[in-house]
């Protein structure tokens, strides 16, 4: 049986957004309790950068969840995107760039208020 193609792919900084938002958390916060740079959080909620190891390491800590958790979103953004790229680059790209903007109209709404 062959294994069902990705629709899409799920950037980790997109379920990052949405922890936050469920616990009430700023980036801000995030970065004091991870002790990561606010430009990481930022460039990761924004698509823009890669969880690293070290990164789900941090992450694992001020969730309560494990390190793997956030190394397996990872992992499977990647390889999803690569199969996405692979099937068809230009709608990939298109769907990439999409979700990120809409990201970024809803973090301006929320910041609005």
């Amino acid at each position: 049986m062959r294994k069902p193609k990705p629709a899409r792919a799920v950037h980790p900084g997109r379920v990052l957004s949405r922890e936050l938002d469920a616990r009430g958390w700023s980036k801000s916060r995030l970065a004091k309790l991870t002790d990561l740079p606010l430009e990481h959080i930022t460039s990761i909620i924004d698509g823009e950068m890669d969880v690293t190891p070290e990164i789900a390491d941090a992450f694992a800590r001020a969730f309560g969840v494990s390190s793997s958790f956030w190394q397996n979103l990872q992992r499977n953004y990647t390889k999803d995107a690569a199969h996405l790229r692979a099937a068809n680059p230009p709608a990939a790209v298109s769907l990439v760039k999409a979700e990120k903007h809409e990201r970024q109209k809803v973090s301006r709404k929320t910041k609005a208020f």
